[in-house]
């Protein structure tokens, strides 16, 4: 099953860097250029996910590619958007460059998966600042209902059982080396993160020339935050109280979480977070910050400057090490 025909672009994330910001500010029903590959018209996309779940939600077997309901799903696509080639249509997840807490076990499959189906794609890869990038995931393990401390998130070792995450999975160069082995480099956009946050409108400007496209939008939209702000210091030092506030696999699926207690439980939590002094959000991010420096130290320096040679940019003007 290969839509040699189908010109569109791939965002596969990584995660934490502005993925949100992009599916309901650019790659949208309502931009001049885009339109999402999907059954929805901004977000993740809906054929996304049939590369990692299966019809019942379990994720896909390493041996199964799920070609037939992969090519259900485009076709139910293009009945629900008969326009849909009039604009690049986009296909956007995250979780296509793989879970960071589980350490992205699949993503190699997963790229082999999309080779398989959409040989003409252009990929885009956003990349982002290693240390920056651990330090706003683990907030987001808490957040969804994970309850270890920050060292012991970080020092966990695979028992042979459940992945959980790896510093690995952030070593960028062996994802993109593979994605310009099957795509080739001019078909391939890698972007750091910290180009969006500190020119944004040049990031668009490069994603639009990579596409020969002339991408316009509102230059206010990149002040609109899209994901709301983690109050840290609540977040973490009330972290057991997540057996209560969700269920999931980040916390076994804690089965103390229902309607009530979730309900409880977050007004509690936001409300602690809301009248806390606003330095000690400040504090401890800073603290845990200098603690996941010390722990990455020079762990990806190599491979970041290889990642500089390949994709033509120097990451340390961005912060990388």
């Amino acid at each position: 099953m290969n839509h040699n025909a189908l010109d569109l672009l791939i965002h596969i994330g990584y995660h934490k860097t502005a993925s949100t910001w992009l599916q309901q500010k650019l790659f949208t029903s309502a931009s001049d250029v885009f339109e999402p590959f999907s059954l929805t018209d901004s977000g993740h996309s809906t054929l996304a996910n049939y590369f990692i779940y299966d019809d019942e939600g379990y994720v896909l077997s390493p041996f199964e590619n799920n070609e037939v309901r992969i090519q259900k799903e485009i076709e139910n696509i293009i009945r629900f958007k008969p326009n849909l080639y009039n604009k690049i249509p986009v296909i956007s997840h995250e979780r296509l460059s793989g879970n960071p807490h589980a350490s992205g076990f699949d993503a190699k499959k997963i790229a082999f998966m999309l080779r398989n189906t959409f040989a003409d794609a252009h990929i885009l890869i956003v990349i982002r600042e290693q240390s920056s990038f651990i330090l706003s995931n683990y907030f987001q393990y808490l957040s969804q209902g994970g309850t270890c401390s920050l060292k012991r998130y970080l020092n966990f070792r695979y028992d042979g059982k459940r992945p959980f995450f790896s510093p690995c999975h952030v070593t960028y160069l062996p994802l993109i080396s593979t994605y310009y082995h099957l795509y080739g480099k001019d078909n391939v956009t890698v972007l750091p993160y910290e180009l969006f946050k500190t020119k944004p409108s040049v990031f668009i400007s490069t994603v639009g020339k990579a596409l020969n496209a002339d991408i316009l939008i509102d230059d206010r939209l990149f002040n609109q935050e899209i994901n709301k702000r983690t109050f840290y210091f609540a977040a973490y030092y009330l972290r057991s109280l997540n057996n209560l506030r969700k269920s999931s696999s980040l916390n076994n699926f804690s089965s103390y979480s229902n309607k009530y207690t979730a309900k409880a439980s977050d007004t509690f939590v936001n409300m602690a977070g809301a009248v806390l002094p606003l330095h000690l959000n400040i504090k401890l991010r800073r603290k845990f910050r200098l603690q996941v420096d010390n722990w990455v130290g020079n762990r990806y320096a190599e491979s970041n400057k290889e990642l500089s040679k390949l994709i033509g940019i120097d990451l340390s003007e961005y912060g990388y090490c």
